[in-house]
């Protein structure tokens, strides 16, 4: 058995944006609460989403005073990695020099499978993915944050 520990912070903002938006500011509390130095994995509910989420926490970092928080390694060392031409996605770019990645289905397997070795090998801290990844990553985390279950089924019109 692995001990867990589990916290839980609703919002009751029912437009989509406006609550991923107001979740941004809670799951950074979580991470400079819980996360330490730990490896961490944040599943939000779309890849466009991960994009968002990724600036968001770079924002926030930056503007705590510690932009490079989640950079477990030197600029130097990682300038070849960005600069190899692998990365393409321009957000990417601008959030993996300050440690964190994302990754979704949309991305390249060259792509994919560098940020995911970033985060394996402890380079970068944060890696955000959509949902329905969750059985496609074969990395680790000590924290893991889920943002927003709710789900729209159009078929059915409903939540």
């Amino acid at each position: 058995p692995v001990p867990l520990e589990m916290f839980l912070h609703g919002l009751d903002t029912a437009h989509f944006g406006s609550r991923m938006l107001a979740m941004s500011k809670p799951a950074f509390s979580a991470l400079m609460g819980h996360a330490n130095k730990d490896p961490v994995l944040i599943f939000v509910p779309s890849r466009k989403q991960c994009q968002l989420t990724a600036i968001d926490i770079m924002t926030y970092a930056a503007a705590s005073g510690d932009a490079e928080r989640f950079l477990h390694t030197d600029a130097a060392t990682l300038a070849p990695i960005l600069e190899a031409g692998i990365i393409k996605d321009p957000a990417l770019l601008q959030t993996l020099p300050k440690g964190i990645g994302f990754v979704h289905s949309g991305m390249g397997e060259k792509e994919r499978s560098r940020v995911e070795a970033l985060y394996a090998d402890g380079i970068i801290q944060l890696l955000i993915a959509p949902a329905n990844m969750c059985w496609e990553l074969t990395v680790t985390a000590q924290l893991v944050l889920i943002m927003d279950t709710v789900s729209y089924d159009g078929r059915d019109h409903r939540y």
